[in-house]
């Protein structure tokens, strides 16, 4: 897909902005008919070191801190294939 933003997948920068409070944009996979096209999403965190990727009520990505996870929320984030548009301002 060609973007014309400088995205990124520093997800420990991501989670950082979700914990100041701040929504990001970002880009997740939509799969359909065998091709991968890019959904744009809002990055959020929804609670308590709850974190969500959302587009048009689908869940692309999320993680649960309280949760025994295998994962961390950078990997969480790399199998979602999640890139973002870092804030300017």
């Amino acid at each position: 897909m060609n973007i014309p933003y400088r995205t990124s997948r520093d997800y420990q920068l991501l989670k950082k902005l979700l914990d100041e409070g701040k929504e990001i944009v970002c880009f997740a996979d939509f799969p359909i008919d065998n091709r991968i096209f890019r959904d744009v999403c809002k990055a959020r965190k929804i609670g308590e070191g709850r974190y969500s990727i959302t587009c048009r009520g689908c869940e692309y990505a999320s993680f649960w801190e309280n949760h025994n996870y295998k994962w961390t929320f950078e990997d969480e984030m790399q199998m979602a294939n999640i890139e973002f548009i870092e804030p300017n301002i």
